[in-house]
């Protein structure tokens, strides 16, 4: 009976993991709503502006943002939101007088 009753653990433990998703789930940096990879626009810095990475594939560090018009528009017009998103140093030189 113990032997049946570990047998079906196993299995349903294998039947859980093989539902599992597999495919990587990134967070929108605006809505902070959790989705899956690809139905996310991903953005990278390039000449000290976000661009859009359509195959995202581009390297560097990316940021993701959700499909919504809302979201797009925050994260394009505010330029602190995507600065902390992808990690950018505000770099001051100090000039000598």
């Amino acid at each position: 009976m113990r032997l049946k009753i570990r047998l079906l653990k196993n299995v349903i433990s294998l039947i859980r993991r093989s539902k599992s998703c597999t495919e990587p789930v990134r967070t929108c940096c605006v809505c902070r709503t959790k989705a899956f990879k690809k139905t996310l626009h991903r953005f990278v810095l390039e000449n000290d502006s976000p661009v859009q990475d359509i195959r995202q594939r581009k390297t560097g560090r990316g940021a993701y943002c959700c499909q919504k018009e809302s979201c797009l528009a925050v994260f394009l017009s505010q330029q602190k939101r995507w600065k902390k998103a992808l990690k950018v140093k505000n770099v001051f030189v100090a000039l000598k007088s």
